[in-house]
């Protein structure tokens, strides 16, 4: 499946040794390494900001699926992270200024993949409970939490009702974006 694939050469290197001097031009395509962290994509980019943000990964390792599409304030693009079982995706931001939460919304992507239905929230080293996520992508926490790190664990998801079968093999989760005071 196109889902295993892996690049089996990750860097090329080559040594030429042409006859005569000549003019060279070179041309290639390339992709950046899918464990690029997407503040670096960010960077390269050239986003900027005070939120800084990084995820568990990027479905299909693509750029456009980083971390700081659920802060864009669009849900034209979205964070996409692969989803494998036992191993909760997550999204990750930092603020500059101390920032509180008590509630907030995950906006659901257009693309078809799973949903998030149960979250945990991390804040500064400290871990809230398991809550989870109205139908309309509404969390609300026990209490507020106040920091400037967040770690969202995804605990669970699902795919929105009447997903053909063809797409429930993406292997995915997304969060469109992720709206709070």
């Amino acid at each position: 499946l196109l889902r295993d694939a892996q690049d089996p050469e990750r860097r090329i290197v080559r040594r030429i040794t042409p006859p005569a001097a000549r003019r060279w031009a070179l041309d290639a395509w390339v992709r950046p390494d899918p464990r690029a962290p997407d503040d670096a994509l960010d960077r390269l980019a050239g986003v900027t900001g005070a939120l800084r943000a990084t995820s568990s990964s990027r479905f299909d390792g693509r750029p456009r699926h980083r971390a700081s599409s659920a802060f864009d304030g669009s849900t034209r693009r979205a964070w996409v992270g692969q989803w494998i079982p036992g191993r909760p995706a997550w999204l990750a931001w930092r603020t500059r200024e101390l920032t509180s939460l008590r509630t907030f919304r995950l906006v659901p992507a257009a693309l078809r993949v799973r949903r998030p239905t149960r979250v945990r929230l991390t804040v500064d080293g400290r871990s809230g409970p398991t809550v989870p996520v109205a139908e309309d992508g509404g969390v609300v926490l026990p209490r507020g939490l106040r920091g400037r790190a967040f770690r969202l664990d995804i605990v669970a998801a699902r795919f929105a009702t009447g997903t053909p079968p063809r797409l429930r093999q993406r292997r995915a989760v997304a969060v469109g974006e992720l709206a709070a005071a």
